[in-house]
């Protein structure tokens, strides 16, 4: 996963996703050079819990609940049964009246009266007073101490910016590609689940610009990237087995064709003429404005 972009002089949050039932969690944060920003500080840990009383047939990603207070859209939990099964889960949507938790995807097992749901976030909130320097690959540790079992350990890298790379796939990008080209799955889906793949896609394009030696919060016109976002996207929507005129299109062929494409759309922005602020200050330099190219000297 690409490192978090927290701008500078802003506070920001950093989290990790608990394996198990969490006792307790202390974070430690530090700057490049290794040097101790914040040392063994208190991590919260989300506590929300509730019982389940009982799952939906026709839609088991469906939990009826006793209560939903303090549950949160897009956010893990896990989901525990009274037999030593859990399923980690992220929320899509809650509901009220009856009280009900509708989750990106249905439990690995069948769920019973009585079994739990918990919140299975840990997060820190980094002050703005510890991102005044701009900087890269930050680095914060949660030590996590479950209820039961080995103590262990979560990582997460940031950066600090002057300004953030704005993500080239969006939820609505997503939607209305499936409306379009997949309008019988376009209600097949939970919003977390949509969230998740936008994500992914997103993701892939900033691997591509990190690949080439760039880094995407320098980049000037991140809307460059919105075509090759798009390719990612169809690889995404891919793994659900779902191309264009599927019946008379070869997998692998459709596969090696998106991927080539979006190679290609994320070479051609990059080489595009914009600028890319090499030296991080915020002045447009001689050399970083027009195509960017490599000097190989043999």
């Amino acid at each position: 996963m690409p490192a978090i972009q927290i701008l500078q002089n802003q506070s920001g949050t950093l989290e990790v996703v608990a394996s198990s039932q969490v006792s307790s969690a202390i974070v430690s944060v530090y700057k490049p050079d290794g040097t101790a920003m914040v040392s063994g500080a208190s991590a919260t840990i989300d506590t929300t819990s509730t019982t389940i009383q009982s799952q939906t047939g026709s839609s088991p990603e469906t939990l009826k609940v006793t209560d939903v207070a303090g549950f949160v859209v897009n956010r893990p939990y896990l989901v525990e049964s009274q037999h030593g099964q859990d399923s980690l889960l992220y929320l899509s949507q809650s509901y009220d009246s009856p009280d009900k938790l509708v989750m990106d995807a249905a439990p690995a097992f069948a769920i019973t009266n009585g079994d739990v749901i918990r919140g299975a976030r840990v997060s820190y909130v980094l002050a703005a007073g510890n991102t005044t320097e701009r900087d890269l690959y930050y680095r914060a540790e949660f030590t996590i101490t479950p209820t039961s079992g080995d103590v262990y350990t979560r990582q997460v890298m940031f950066h600090v910016c002057r300004t953030q790379f704005q993500d080239p796939v969006t939820l609505d990008d997503l939607k209305r590609v499936l409306s379009f080209q997949f309008p019988s799955s376009a209600d097949a889906y939970q919003t977390g689940q949509l969230r998740e793949m936008a994500e992914r896609a997103s993701n892939m394009v900033l691997r591509q610009i990190e690949a080439s030696g760039k880094l995407p919060h320098l980049i000037s016109s991140p809307a460059a990237f919105k075509d090759a976002g798009l390719y990612a996207l169809r690889l995404v929507l891919a793994d659900d087995n779902l191309i264009p005129q599927a019946g008379t299109t070869e997998m692998v062929d459709y596969l090696q064709a998106m991927q080539k494409a979006m190679t290609l759309e994320c070479r051609t922005a990059i080489k595009a003429g914009q600028w890319y602020d090499k030296n991080d200050d915020g002045k447009v330099g001689s050399r970083e404005t027009g195509a960017f190219s490599t000097r190989v000297i043999l």
